[in-house]
């Protein structure tokens, strides 16, 4: 018995994750079209077909076919249910439902034209994404095409010949009577905009247009701004150049210039005054392709339907893969959000935190040195050669030396040892240079005794004046991050004790510098200290890396497997408990979930310090909370030192001033969500070692505090951990507990 109502439950627990795995897979069909994996805006879209119903009904079918059919086959369900494979299917359908008039024939040619839909879909995807391109609606149009010409070339015996292209679209008198009441009110231009939007979807209903208008103001407000761009360039440039807007030519403008603009301008480059203005010079020549296409393809009996804009599209993104300089003004969304925003404020938080570095170089020495030479030094950092720096040791009277200085061991930093600046592999060595006597330089050997390390084909580090015999390593070693080299020494052309430091993007010793920040240091001046997430330090400056506090590395060292229990009491004396679980999905990053509300947290640990990369999941959490009260923890104790960081603005408060901003975010942000952190060890006895983090997260309107929230974690000599959160007079206290699942 117990064995029957097991099958059955797994049975039902199959057909229920079927069911979900459909219905998300139709509404992403639907939003997917506008770049988006939004509900709302998906329902709004379904609601927008129907209002003819023939043709949205078949739609839906067409649909749920495609989806069904790419999950019997095996296709990935990742891609089932974001609708990736189903579109195009959508777009075929809702074109046969509005093109045909239904008929008995119409439920044989459907099922027959969304198999070939997804045919197309797949071999395009496999095709196109070998060079990291979309297939965007390319299948639609294949697919589309070869139904219409199987139409016209046997309309007697085949059995498209059967069904008749329908003259008209049915629309019910509910709808109609809408219809009727925005035409009579609306402006003409108002009326071809949402006529625009509506023949995306084969329609020409005003209703409908204004429903697909509503869905994008909802899901995006950079889209529905560049929509309207997209629609007001293509009318001016039509204007500009005497060719008439009417309804012949409405579909042009739905499936090109606002699709296009949405793409271009929002989608695959983040949303920017540049993104907005390429948006805007791809008008003139979706119209030239559209009319030449459209006069070739006539003589056929097809039209262009979507073509310019997939040409056009693919075309901007597969040249612009080729682009030997990045300008600020045109970047592409590395990491899709599927919203323009999102996009937008998470490349400009990572660019504020991360740079456009992808290797983090530390320097390669322990505790603070002065930086007596930096880039553009007047001694011999200059030319092709002047991005580097000369790293010594001073004391607190700014002497590099001790006693008269006349010999190699009075410099402090003499046989000191350099470390491995980042993970790579020993490409050159020079290990049996003598050290000069003080004020004495080796002219025939420049740079002395020499590690060169790569770290990337492109980017190696060199590590020059060594201390004769001290390298510890041959060409060829393997090294990380850390890992001794060898010690400061003075061969070479070095007159005094210290350490010649400089990326290069070529592997040899004489190769020239290259300009490249150092990640993860401080900078000591006038007793404060300051972290710097990426810089280049400047002469005179001193500066120490990052040495990470094994205590506080242990508290952020989380790992999938990790279950962590939250004890939470707040001023009304209620308590309750909630469980977070350290997880990892399918690209392995690595995430917390909270197993009551299902908020997500992803994060990274980049050059020991702790990142909180996004979050996913109502504001009233306690995630959300840590999220936002520790969203970068450095890992390394100086008592002065504060950290600083953004916090994207799109995950703070005030939802209504959020909307406002979205607006003018391309351009301008006023908007800020700032953090700062300062961790400091409250005892010294190492035994019995007590920390605390103090942070403070702010957002701002036009420079005014509207909120803040202060949080302080203390790490107890046991590692029990516990946290306070101030917020808006309230506060909450948790206990943390960190065990493993497995």
């Amino acid at each position: 018995m117990n064995l029957l109502k097991n099958n059955f439950m797994r049975k039902l627990t199959v057909i229920w994750n079927a069911l979900k795995l459909h219905t998300a897979a139709t509404a992403g069909s639907y939003s997917i079209i506008f770049f988006s994996k939004k509900w709302i805006f998906a329902l709004l879209l379904i609601l927008a077909t129907m209002i003819s119903p023939v043709a949205g009904l078949t739609g839906l079918a067409g649909t749920i076919f495609t989806n069904l059919l790419a999950w019997l086959i095996g296709l990935p369900e990742g891609k089932i249910r974001s609708g990736l494979y189903g579109f195009n299917g959508l777009l075929v359908s809702l074109a046969i439902g509005a093109f045909f008039q239904f008929t008995p024939a119409l439920c044989l040619l459907l099922p027959v034209a969304m198999a070939i839909t997804l045919l197309f879909t797949v071999l395009l995807d496999g095709f196109l994404g070998k060079y990291q391109l979309p297939f965007l609606s390319l299948p639609f149009l294949f697919a589309l095409w070869l139904v219409i010409l199987a139409w016209i070339g046997d309309s007697g015996n085949s059995l498209i010949g059967n069904i008749s292209i329908s003259e008209s679209f049915f629309i019910p008198e509910i709808f109609r009577t809408c219809e009727k009441a925005l035409t009579a009110r609306l402006p003409e231009i108002i009326q071809f905009y949402f006529k625009g939007l509506a023949s995306i979807f084969f329609s020409q209903s005003v209703l409908a247009g204004l429903i697909i208008a509503a869905g994008i103001l909802i899901f995006s407000r950079i889209a529905f701004l560049l929509s309207i761009l997209g629609f007001t360039s293509a009318v001016v440039y039509y204007q500009a150049v005497g060719i008439a807007i009417d309804s012949t030519n409405i579909m042009q403008f739905g499936f090109n210039y606002i699709l296009t603009a949405i793409a271009l301008g929002g989608f695959f480059y983040i949303p920017s005054a540049g993104s907005f203005l390429i948006s805007v010079a791809a008008t003139p020549i979706i119209s030239l392709f559209f009319s030449a296409s459209a006069q070739a393809l006539s003589k056929l009996g097809l039209a262009p339907y979507s073509l310019p804009f997939n040409v056009i599209v693919i075309s901007v993104l597969y040249v612009l893969m080729f682009r030997v300089r990045n300008f600020r003004w045109i970047q592409p969304a590395v990491v899709q959000t599927y919203s323009p925003e999102n996009n937008l404020y998470g490349h400009h938080n990572d660019v504020f935190r991360f740079g456009k570095f992808v290797l983090p170089v530390s320097i390669p020495v322990t505790g603070p040195w002065k930086i007596t030479q930096g880039h553009d030094g007047k001694e011999t950092h200059r030319d092709e050669y002047r991005h580097a720096w000369d790293f010594q040791l001073a004391d607190e009277h700014d002497s590099v030396f001790r006693q008269s200085g006349t010999v190699l061991k009075d410099y402090y930093c003499f046989e000191k040892p350099v470390y491995a600046p980042a993970d790579g592999v020993v490409e050159e060595t020079v290990n049996d240079i003598p050290d000069n006597p003080v004020r004495e330089i080796n002219q025939t050997h420049n740079w002395g005794n020499t590690v060169v390390i790569r770290h990337t084909p492109y980017l190696f580090s060199k590590l020059s004046h060594l201390k004769e015999q001290s390298i510890l390593l041959k060409k060829g070693d393997p090294v990380k991050k850390g890992d001794i080299i060898g010690l400061v020494g003075n061969s070479g052309r070095s007159p005094f004790p210290h350490l010649h430091f400089q990326l290069q993007s070529t592997p040899f010793i004489g190769s020239h510098t290259l300009q490249y920040p150092l990640s993860s240091f401080y900078i000591l001046k006038n007793g404060n200290t300051e972290f710097v997430e990426q810089g280049i330090p400047e002469q005179n400056q001193t500066v120490m890396a990052l040495l990470p506090d094994l205590s506080l590395r242990r508290v952020f060292h989380l790992i999938p497997g990790m279950e962590i229990e939250m004890a939470i009491s707040g001023n009304n004396g209620v308590s309750q408990k909630v469980v977070w679980n350290v997880m990892s999905d399918m690209t392995n990053q690595y995430y917390i979930k909270c197993s009551k509300t299902n908020a997500v947290a992803y994060f990274t640990i980049r050059n020991d310090v702790f990142y909180f990369l996004s979050y996913y999941g109502s504001r009233k959490t306690l995630l959300y909370k840590f999220y936002t009260g520790f969203h970068k923890i450095i890992t390394g104790i100086e008592k002065t030192a504060v950290s600083h960081d953004r916090i994207p603005i799109n995950m703070g408060k005030f939802k209504s001033l959020l909307l406002l901003q979205d607006f003018v975010a391309p351009f301008v942000r006023f908007i800020t969500f700032s953090y700062s952190s300062r961790s400091e060890k409250l005892n010294e006895n190492p035994l019995s070692q007590t920390i605390q983090i103090n942070t403070e997260a702010v957002q701002k309107v036009f420079g005014i505090k509207l909120w803040n929230m202060r949080s302080c974690m203390t790490i107890n000599p046991s590692g029990g951990i516990s946290i306070l959160f101030e917020e808006n007079n309230k506060t909450i206290s948790v206990q943390c507990n960190v065990t493993y699942s497995y």
